[in-house]
This record gives structure tokens, C-alpha cells and sequence, in this order.
């Protein structure tokens, strides 16, 4: 597998990238998978995370790839976040945990979302 790293400023606690040079960066390539983390995943309101810079990375990224699996820790689904990334509509798949209550998979679920409990 090669990896390869976009320019921008390196956010040290998320250990991500962000910026201008970013943004440019994800419009040159073309991903077959995107795996993308998020703060909140919201049955009506979609992924969010909690600062605008990174919304817009993530946007980019999702609009960089032919297929997006969010992964989230269950204690993230049901809640919101200030910044949206985008609706539910953009994920094809989400990954979580057992911790994940079988209501808001239930929800998940009713809303279109395919996903796999680890």
C-alpha cells in the first residue's frame, strides 16, 4: 500500500491535516475508499464535527472518493456537532462498536445506512 500526504498544516491533536493547500490537494486525487472518522452521526442531521476547518477537509475527502465508510465509536451516533460535514446520504457504510444502543442502529438503519457492528 503507498500512502501519500497532502500539504497544510498538521494538526497535532487529531494528527490531520488542514488548510488551504489541503483542500487543493484532495481536488487532484481520486480515492476508491474514503474511511473517514466523524464526532457525531445523526439520524436526521448527518456527520459532524466540531471545528469548521475540519468539516471542510472532510467534505473534500468525500468528494475525493467513489465510496465512503464512516467509522464511529458507538457513543458517537445519536449525538450532533456543531459543524455538519454532510447528510447521511454521503456514507455508504459505518463501522462502530458493541457500545452503539440497538435503538439508535435501529434509527441508523431506517435512515438508509448499511452497517457493521464490531
Amino acid at each position: 500500500m503507498e500512502v501519500i500526504v497532502l500539504g497544510g498544516r498538521l494538526v497535532k491533536e487529531s494528527r490531520s491535516m488542514a488548510g488551504a493547500e489541503t483542500l487543493l490537494g484532495y481536488r487532484s486525487v481520486r480515492a476508491d475508499l474514503c474511511v473517514l472518522g466523524t464526532a457525531s452521526v445523526h439520524p436526521d442531521i448527518g456527520l459532524g464535527v466540531f471545528s469548521h476547518e475540519d468539516a471542510e477537509v472532510k467534505r473534500a475527502m468525500v468528494g475525493a472518493a467513489a465510496e465512503v465508510m464512516v467509522v464511529a465509536a458507538g457513543e458517537k451516533l445519536g449525538t450532533t456537532a456543531p459543524f455538519l460535514v454532510g447528510p447521511l446520504s454521503i456514507v455508504d457504510r459505518l463501522v462502530t462498536d458493541r457500545a452503539a444502543s440497538d435503538e439508535v442502529i435501529l434509527t441508523l438503519t431506517h435512515a438508509g445506512l448499511d452497517i457493521v457492528r464490531g
